[in-house]
């Protein structure tokens, strides 16, 4: 946060602007990040439990992946520098075994998974960095196929003029079961994200967001998404702010019938205490599909987030969303519902207890026929995690995941539980 007071400060001699007042305080501005991204379509949702959540409060784009720090707070330094330029390697292992796995339409398989990542992560100053972190995953059944996996995040910011930019950048390319395939799946996710912020009057901001998205699915149409979201931001009081958004995009869909939609949304973020915040957008969204037989589809689009701590060892979170995105299948869109709740406890000192409950509804929706018959999906799930540190680097967690998967199509139903532990090292 100290960083963005340092990129706004060149502004400081333009008339009306005044870096000092609480209206411009740097968590006001990381909060304003947040909301210019909340928009964002829900990823595929992996069978496979995961080291993040599967959907939370979310955290301001471009955050880097956590640094490590010392007893008493500060950033550990960078094992190799080299000018301007720093590396941090770090490494991650994970064993689960897992049952009731779906390998393919039809098939469910159990499975021990073993993942090693090696991964590094290079910083240019204090504004920009990138990370790449390749996986090996080996399943020791049959049924499934090992595989080599990717993740590149890089991010930058940049003060020109009185704008604060900021442009970051997300690839996966993965190969494991999912809810909605119902099978393992190769696909490659790549999303570039630009936002801009500018001072227009005092306790008022110009936001514009522009985000590119490109899926490309193994045995599914290839998804290109464009959006754009012009708004403006309000700051009542240092904790309470009000927006105003206008999202509109175009999806090119391999193949089949493209889309193209409007989001006029609302939004408000309230710190109503040191302990508690509340985050809120709302609109409704107009989508629709341009085949030759193409309609449009109006849904509530929400985004509500609460988190809230009562004690500094304790924290709660509450969670719920809606929104619509395009399928992996052919002329079809994809309306999800999703939340969760987490509970978060340190205990002893030195390890961290976690537990989520997650639902997500999902309607896949015909876009030559939006009141026919159709596919819908209700996936819950429950994660616990166990997780310390060692050696002020090292992390170590235990986890135990259960999924249930309910549709009205047999093919996809699936039940799993799976239970495993990692170790993940950076400097």
């Amino acid at each position: 946060m100290d960083r963005l007071n340092t990129l706004l400060a060149s502004e400081s001699g333009r008339p009306g602007f005044q870096p000092g007042r609480s209206c411009f305080r740097a968590h006001t501005l990381f909060l304003l990040l947040l909301a210019c991204l909340a928009a964002r379509p829900v990823d595929a949702q992996s069978v496979l439990a995961s080291s993040e959540p599967p959907f939370e409060p979310a955290r301001p784009a471009g955050s880097p992946p956590p640094v490590p720090a010392r007893p008493g707070g500060t950033v550990q330094p960078p094992p190799f520098r080299w000018g301007p330029l720093a590396a941090r390697p770090h490494a991650h292992y994970r064993f689960l075994y897992g049952d009731g796995l779906r390998a393919s339409s039809g098939e469910l398989a159990s499975s021990y998974i073993d993942r090693w990542t090696a991964a590094m992560r290079l910083e240019l100053g204090s504004r920009w960095w990138i990370d790449y972190a390749p996986s090996w995953v080996y399943y020791s059944s049959e049924a499934f196929r090992d595989t080599v996996e990717h993740a590149i995040d890089f991010n930058g910011q940049l003060a020109p003029a009185g704008w604060f930019l900021q442009l970051t950048g997300r690839y996966r390319a993965t190969d494991s079961p999912q809810v909605e395939t119902g099978r393992q799946t190769r696909q490659q996710v790549s999303t570039t994200t630009f936002a801009g912020t500018r001072p227009i009057a005092p306790n008022l901001l110009f936001t514009i967001n522009a985000e590119q998205r490109l899926t490309f699915v193994e045995a599914f149409p290839d998804t290109f998404e464009w959006s754009v979201s012009p708004g403006v931001q309000h700051f009542l009081t240092s904790d309470l702010q009000t927006g105003l958004a206008l999202d509109t995009g175009y999806v090119l869909v391999y193949r089949a019938s493209d889309m193209g939609f409007v989001r006029p949304l609302a939004r408000m973020s309230w710190r109503a205490s040191p302990r508690m915040q509340f985050e809120l957008q709302a609109g409704v969204e107009s989508r629709q599909f341009l085949g030759a037989r193409g309609s449009t589809l109006s849904t509530p689009h929400y985004r509500g987030a609460v988190r809230y701590e009562p004690f500094t060892t304790t924290s709660l979170s509450l969670a719920l969303a809606r929104s619509v995105a395009a399928s992996y299948f052919a002329d079809q869109a994809a309306e999800l519902t999703v939340g969760t709740i987490g509970f978060d406890q340190r205990l002893l000192t030195h390890f961290r207890l976690s537990f989520r409950a997650s639902f997500q509804e999902v309607a896949y929706i015909r876009g030559e026929d939006p009141g026919g018959p159709q596919r819908q999906d209700e996936l819950r799930s429950y994660d616990v995690r166990l997780t310390t540190t060692l050696f002020r680097r090292a992390e170590v967690a235990a986890f135990f995941q259960s999924t249930h998967n309910a549709s009205n199509v047999g093919d996809f139903d699936f039940e799993s539980e799976q239970i495993g532990f990692e170790i993940g090292y950076r400097y």
